[in-house]
């Protein structure tokens, strides 16, 4: 990528490397800078994490300062979680501590909404707590 011209463009990705997903995206930090958008679909294991020697709350901080997040439930449902703590996380995705996260740089607010549509929003009111108490 370092060859390529990547500034104005647009770029995708996909990580699914269990539990080397925040390394993976430590070593794209001057790609992921010079991309004017990213739209990523990232694992989110605990567990994995844990075995491959990553720092979780490391991880779930630095995803939180570079984009915007977004997480799904087990019900396939999501909500917006950059005001969650890893506690509020692990209470909207279940004790398994696995979901994918959608991972957003962009200056359009509504390109997350575009992306997300055919999903539904979390209704339960369980998820709804756990976003009260993230606000």
């Amino acid at each position: 990528m370092r060859d390529r011209d990547c500034r104005a463009r647009r770029l995708f990705f996909k990580l699914d490397i269990e539990g080397y997903e925040y390394r993976a995206l430590l070593g794209m930090r001057q790609t992921l800078a010079a991309a004017e958008e990213a739209v990523g679909f990232v694992e989110f294991d605990a567990h994995m994490l844990a075995n491959a020697g990553e720092d979780v709350t490391a991880y779930w901080r630095f995803v939180r300062e570079h984009f915007s997040v977004y997480a799904f439930s087990r019900s396939n449902t999501w909500l917006p979680a950059n005001d969650w703590d890893l506690a509020q996380l692990k209470q909207f995705i279940g004790r398994h501590c696995h979901t994918d996260l959608v991972l957003i740089k962009s200056n359009d607010p509504s390109l997350a909404d575009r992306l997300l549509a055919p999903w539904p929003r979390a209704t339960d009111p369980r998820v709804a707590a756990v976003a009260r108490q993230a606000a």
